[in-house]
């Protein structure tokens, strides 16, 4: 997950899950990881999770909740919980990122802002400099307000932290050349932005 390999995690999930049916936590992070990469899950695990969850401390139980919430398009609920979440346990860097992605993606829906979602995933970050996840969603916030400067501090900490195999992992193309590509036209710089075939064309 921090190295946003979610179909890795979805899968290291599912193996626990398996070693032992009753590993209820196991079982909500591979639906969350199965969230993130757009993955269908089984009823039959939404259905385990949301039966055994009062198994789990309260603070994996709200996250899970969060969780079982989100993948039955119950988005109110889910950001509810992932908002208790980060309120009794502010610590939990794993809270914040749900509360940030949730904000990012349903809470303009429910009349959240973008800024909501740059404090959550901020937060999280206070946490754990190192969620690649994170720094990700803060570029593609950044890239929509046109903001460069957090938009480069993003991306410089995506190079840091090799993000680009995990973010080319998903199927959807180098994501680092494309936020590269998407920094320069913000930035107003032609330089990489021109053709690459009319960058090379040899003179007349």
């Amino acid at each position: 997950m921090v190295d946003d390999f979610w179909d890795s995690a979805a899968t290291s999930y599912h193996r626990a899950r398996e070693a032992d049916p009753t590993f209820w936590l196991a079982g909500a992070r591979e639906l969350y990881a199965r969230n993130w990469t757009l993955r269908e899950s089984p009823d039959s695990l939404i259905a385990a999770l949301r039966q055994h969850r009062h198994e789990l401390p309260e603070a994996e139980r709200l996250s899970t909740d969060a969780i079982v919430a989100w993948s039955e398009d119950s988005l109110a609920l889910g950001l509810l919980r992932a908002q208790e979440l980060t309120q009794r346990y502010p610590s939990s860097w794993f809270g914040w990122l749900i509360y940030g992605d949730m904000l990012l993606h349903n809470g303009p829906l429910l009349g959240h802002s973008y800024g909501e979602a740059q404090a959550a995933f901020e937060r999280a970050l206070e946490l754990n400099p190192n969620l690649i996840p994170v720094h990700e969603h803060l570029m593609m916030l950044a890239l929509q307000a046109r903001d460069t400067a957090r938009a480069g501090r993003a991306f410089g900490e995506l190079t840091r932290l090799h993000a680009g195999p995990g973010l080319t992992a998903d199927g959807y193309g180098n994501r680092m050349l494309q936020f590269r590509f998407l920094l320069s036209i913000a930035r107003g710089d032609s330089t990489l932005t021109t053709e690459p075939d009319r960058q090379h064309r040899p003179g007349p």
